[in-house]
């Protein structure tokens, strides 16, 4: 929620600067439920490792910082070493950064932002599905374990 209230003053005070949008209505919601769905899998992942380590979140961590430093937040995925760009890759945030940059900018519809779309469709059903298998091995070493009460 309070990342949604970020976004939207960052648009409007981009309004109030001038800033012209072009939105591409439905590429924007394509691209948005993609982000939302790969970020369900990596919370599952990250749920599951709770689960298994019985420690603190790790995964959060490391995904949260990569993501804002390596997914194109902070400075453009360009400027990057191309060792830390391959691993830029691998982050959902940078093909969705993109993907919405085109969309909500230049008012480019799904087909001139496909170059962005695939890889985004291929790390959300990466994630989502790594992210099930997981969590199930960790719902059943808990119970096999018999330590479902430290949760």
């Amino acid at each position: 929620m309070i990342n949604s209230i970020s976004a939207v003053t960052v648009l409007l005070i981009g309004l109030g600067l001038g800033i012209s949008y072009k939105v591409n209505a439905l590429a924007t919601i394509t691209f948005l439920i993609l982000y939302l769905a790969s970020i369900i899998g990596l919370n599952l992942i990250a749920g599951a490792v709770v689960l298994i380590v019985k420690q603190g979140n790790p995964i959060a961590l490391f995904t949260s910082v990569a993501s804002n430093l390596l997914g194109g937040v902070v400075f453009p995925t360009s400027v990057l070493p191309t060792w830390l760009r391959y691993i830029s890759y691998s982050l959902s945030l940078t093909w969705a950064l993109s993907g919405l940059r085109g969309a909500m900018l230049s008012g480019y519809g799904i087909p001139q932002l496909l170059n962005y779309l695939w890889p985004l469709v291929i790390l959300a059903l990466a994630y989502i599905v790594i992210g099930i298998a997981l969590s199930n091995y960790a719902f059943t070493k808990i119970l096999r374990e018999g330590s479902v009460h430290m949760y």
